[in-house]
């Protein structure tokens, strides 16, 4: 399944708003591997951003406009081209049954999914994580490597075939990394993530948000702080978190500034808390261990 074939054809038939001269603000390192901070620049995302701004009211699918840009189905998921792209190849995936929350099969099929499409990275965003879409859970992949996926991190622990590792403390957002080749095993185990981040007996007193990014046989969690911006809370997902941007608009070029990206970042994930960071560590182990 060419994906990125497919998603050409999508475009060449004039059903995809995208830009093929991306404005680059911060240099990359060559071919689909970017540096940290790595910040594009898109007119047709931010003609997409204002629109959505200006309607003041939540966004779903428009289900006509994504029957136009289907690619394929896989498992439970319908594979499409996003209407938005920002890269060649960019896609939005969802579950064929509507629904705010993930379900056990939709996790275990994007984790699949990953395994099957080597080129690309995988992302989920909550609310309060950059979702945009609240009412349809879904993901979006890029046909590029994230900075995150370079990071080495400290080890945890083993358990089965499955290696989980904090991500380096030297990298913006904190994140748990878990290596894996039981994919049951780990969706369900990541199913029982969000189930525990959504209820309110954590260190926040109230649910916590959390992006995962996918590629292959690896999964990112990264769980939200209670004191991001709005900024981080409302255009930081998965792909920034990840350690690549998009600006929204000319107006927030201060904003998207080295130094500023990096503060955002650490400041919307829990790498300056501590107490939760422990609290989630001690919580995901013990989820997985008991996860058959």
């Amino acid at each position: 399944m060419d994906l990125i074939s497919l998603w050409k054809e999508k475009q060449a038939a004039g059903k995809i708003r995208f830009d093929a001269d991306l404005l680059v603000v911060q240099p990359i390192s060559g071919g689909r591997n970017y540096n940290w901070g790595t910040v594009f620049y898109s007119k047709a995302r931010e003609d997409y951003k204002t629109r959505i701004k200006q309607t003041e009211r939540k966004t779903t699918f428009d289900l006509d406009l994504m029957r136009g840009l289907e690619l394929a189905e896989f498992g439970n998921l319908i594979v499409a081209a996003n209407p938005n792209s920002l890269f060649q190849g960019h896609l939005v995936i969802y579950p064929q049954k509507k629904s705010p929350e993930l379900a056990f099969q939709d996790i275990y099929d994007i984790t699949r999914l990953a395994q099957v499409q080597t080129g690309q990275t995988f992302i989920h965003n909550m609310e309060r994580s950059a979702a945009s879409i609240l009412d349809w859970a879904h993901y979006q992949a890029y046909p590029v490597v994230f900075p995150i996926e370079n990071e080495t991190g400290a080890a945890l622990g083993e358990f089965g075939q499955v290696k989980i590792a904090r991500i380096s403390d030297d990298f913006p957002a904190y994140a748990l990394v878990a290596e894996f080749f039981e994919v049951e095993r780990v969706a369900r185990w990541l199913l029982k993530i969000l189930e525990l981040l959504a209820r309110s007996d954590n260190p926040h007193g109230q649910r916590i948000p959390c992006n995962f990014i996918w590629r292959k046989n690896r999964v990112w969690i990264i769980p939200r702080a209670s004191n991001q911006s709005k900024l981080a809370a409302n255009y930081f997902g998965g792909l920034e978190m990840g350690g690549i941007f998009c600006l929204p608009n000319a107006d927030h070029f201060r904003q998207y500034l080295p130094g500023v990206l990096r503060k955002e970042i650490t400041e919307a994930t829990l790498a300056c808390e501590p107490e939760t960071q422990k609290w989630f560590e001690d919580n995901a182990l013990r989820l997985l261990c008991e996860t058959i």
